[in-house]
């Protein structure tokens, strides 16, 4: 789904160290043409550069969020309460780490103060990576 939603080939991909993480990797991503190679690195832990510290901490801070809605009816919903907390966190949300929000820090939160200026925004900015409609089936929820 990521690779679909980018439209473009990651330089490089890090995960940890379960063994499924690897087949699929190479099922989507090995190439031998020397240009389109994508690097595969998996996490060693806290103390290494090559770590999944980060986002595994975002999954706690989502995992914090929504653990306290129980009575999330259907995916649709489920999606769009997710979303807006997504946006929420990405926004609005100053993290320690960057010493701003992650938008301004990726160069996209400029001038976004609120929940206002930020539809304004996405009204005015052309959607270039279309959501991939998925069928109910195809959702996969790992823990």
């Amino acid at each position: 789904m990521a690779k679909l939603r980018s439209q473009t080939r990651p330089k490089t991909i890090i995960t940890d160290k379960l063994a499924s993480y690897h087949r699929a990797f190479n099922k989507i991503f090995y190439s031998n043409i020397k240009e389109r190679r994508v690097i595969h690195l998996t996490s060693r832990g806290f103390v290494s550069s090559v770590n999944t510290n980060l986002i595994e901490r975002f999954h706690g801070t989502v995992k914090q969020r929504t653990k306290i809605m129980r009575d999330l009816k259907n995916v649709e919903t489920a999606r769009t309460i997710l979303d807006g907390y997504m946006n929420h966190y990405n926004f609005f949300m100053e993290h320690d780490y960057l010493d701003t929000t992650p938008a301004i820090a990726g160069g996209i939160g400029e001038g976004v103060k609120n929940w206002g200026c930020l539809i304004e925004s996405a009204l005015k900015t052309p959607i270039k990576n279309p959501e991939p409609i998925l069928e109910r089936e195809e959702i996969l929820i790992v823990r």
